[in-house]
């Protein structure tokens, strides 16, 4: 699967090869964003999903989600094993 343009509507991506690729595509410019109802929900102390809505100046008129998975192994914490971050356009409430 190739990696999608900085450009696209909406970027879904799995697993690290997929965050990397994108990462790697996209040009490090405008990247600063404003983050807004970050909701962290725990499942006993070893697992969490974290979830946030953001806006970058550059995308007037849309949000993005990004959503992590946290998971405790063994006494260390390992963040991010599935991340999805995508934009919208914003609706009208």
């Amino acid at each position: 699967m190739s990696a999608p343009s900085a450009t696209a509507s909406a970027e879904n991506l799995y697993g690290h090869k997929e965050v990397a690729a994108f990462r790697a595509a996209r040009p490090p410019i405008s990247l600063m964003r404003t983050r807004a109802r970050t909701v962290i929900t725990t499942y006993g102390r070893d697992f969490a999903v974290a979830s946030t809505l953001f806006h970058r100046p550059t995308l007037a008129g849309k949000v993005g989600r990004q959503m992590q998975t946290w998971v405790r192994f063994a006494g260390r914490v390992a963040r991010g094993c599935r991340a999805r971050q995508h934009h919208r356009r914003a609706r009208k409430v």
